[in-house]
């Protein structure tokens, strides 16, 4: 599918295929490769593919999350501390992919829990030290690796996840989630800032459905975001049109989560994290057999007997 029109061209391409769970793809500055998180069996770290799917490969023994595309051949990405080590959860690590080279860039106590980097002016956009809830009088910062100091981008009440943002780096799509007086519910609105804090407009007005920002096409004129009960959909910024991502609905039931897509640079295709609904598993007790479990279902399929009047 052409995420820019909507216009279905082919059908959706899963590529990995034994992963239990896959994460946070994001895709190279060239187009050719994609790095993400992974998990299998216990087992967590960081791998790269091309974009077809072909040649996946781990990324060393290091667990991660989030990686972004720092050049060609290097991603930023948060670790996991192993246990005994004096590594702080929340730094931030630059890899050489083709070295193997490590180097820390910002630590914890410098970067908040909600992150996301901004290649065109590098920096780390981020917020939340305490874990990054949905509050009144959240300060947006940006930590510039160049110059290694913050600077408070802008004061949002109730900001709801990171944002999207532009390629250029200069325009960020963000939902806020303010709560309603005496309930537990929450109002979610879409709205675009300058990454200097400069309001530009509402794209989707306070309502209840809840709303992600996903990514940017790279000309910045499209918008990837989800919505509570309609999916991910792909919206014209100029215009506020919609259209869902997927021409068919039923692919619109695997599981999204925030920060789990990348538009390809050419803007030709989107590479999206989904997770498959979870299996349910028909559980037997000892001294069950599976012949009296058939035959008690089949018994109880069959329609019951008229009594005789």
């Amino acid at each position: 599918m052409d995420p820019r029109t909507g216009r279905a061209i082919r059908a959706p391409r899963r590529l990995t295929q034994d992963a239990t769970e896959n994460a946070w793809p994001t895709v190279s500055p060239d187009g050719s490769r994609v790095a993400y998180s992974y998990a299998r069996q216990q087992k967590w770290g960081l791998a790269v593919m091309d974009s077809d799917g072909a040649n996946e490969r781990p990324l060393g023994e290091m667990p991660g999350e989030h990686p972004y595309w720092y050049s060609a051949d290097e991603i930023l990405f948060r670790p996991w501390p192993a246990p005994g080590s004096d590594m702080l959860f929340g730094t931030v690590v630059r890899l050489n992919l083709q070295t193997g080279m490590h180097q820390e860039v910002a630590v914890a106590r410098t970067i908040g829990g909600i992150w996301a980097y901004v290649p065109a002016r590098r920096e780390i956009l981020h917020y939340g030290p305490e874990g990054g809830q949905a509050k009144a009088g959240i300060a947006l910062r940006a930590w510039s690796l160049a110059e290694r100091k913050d600077r408070v981008v802008a004061q949002i009440d109730y900001l709801w996840g990171m944002g999207a943002l532009t390629t250029d780096g200069r325009r960020l799509a963000y939902v806020t989630g303010r709560p309603v007086g005496g309930s537990n519910q929450r109002l979610f609105e879409l709205a675009l800032m300058s990454v200097e804090g400069q309001p530009e407009g509402t794209l989707i007005a306070a309502q209840p459905q809840q709303l992600r920002t996903w990514a940017f096409s790279p000309d910045g004129r499209y918008l990837l975001y989800s919505k509570e009960g309609t999916g991910l959909n792909v919206m014209n910024v100029a215009t506020h049109d919609s259209w869902p991502l997927f021409a068919n609905p039923d692919e619109q039931v695997w599981s999204q989560r925030a920060g789990e897509a990348s538009w390809s640079p050419d803007g030709t295709f989107i590479v999206v994290g989904r997770s498959e609904p979870t299996r349910q598993a028909r559980l037997a007790w000892e001294g069950v057999t599976a012949e009296a479990v058939a035959k008690l279902m089949e018994r109880s399929a069959r329609p019951a007997k008229k009594q005789p009047q």
